[in-house]
């Protein structure tokens, strides 16, 4: 399951990428919307992973408790 959670915020950071790069998007009527967006998913992935990693160490943490 852990790598499944890594995988997903991965996935997200590297499509926020590929719309923040608006390489792909010749001519697109919405280009920078697009851009905005991805760049609001690469923070967001990053901040899921950094969420994701202190509640698994707050996890362990009360379990060795």
């Amino acid at each position: 399951m852990i790598i499944f959670n890594y995988a997903v915020r991965l996935l997200t950071i590297l499509f926020g990428v590929f719309l923040a790069s608006g390489k792909f998007l010749y001519e697109h009527p919405y280009k920078l919307e697009l851009q905005i967006i991805g760049v609001l998913l690469i923070i967001w992935g990053v901040y899921r992973i950094y969420s994701y990693r202190k509640a698994l160490k707050q996890l362990k943490e009360d379990e060795a408790e």
